[in-house]
């Protein structure tokens, strides 16, 4: 939503679950976790809805995304089921998984 003239875009358009959304630092791209392909796994699109991207594929859970300032990489939480959440990043360059 433009929050001077109050015009807002709807992003998605799914009967699923789309939450924890955060913007990239420069304010293009937005990063969320979704349920639409299954599991909740992260996405990343333009600003305008364009160019969605599925960052993971898994059948665990990722969920509130925080984007760094350095533009390239994306910190989360993965919960596999067994009770104890653990914080990762990922490299938005070569999709790489860090503890």
């Amino acid at each position: 939503m433009n929050v001077k003239t109050g015009d807002s875009i709807q992003l998605t358009n799914v009967p699923s679950r789309n939450t924890g959304v955060t913007f990239s630092p420069d304010g293009k791209k937005i990063c969320f976790s979704s349920d639409r392909n299954g599991g909740l796994n992260l996405f990343v699109m333009n600003l305008n809805g364009d160019s969605l991207q599925q960052l993971t594929s898994d059948t665990v859970k990722y969920y509130n995304p925080v984007w760094s300032p350095a533009t390239d990489e994306i910190v989360y939480f993965r919960e596999r089921g067994d009770g104890r959440d653990k914080i990762y990043m990922i490299k938005l360059s070569d999709r790489k998984k860090y503890r």
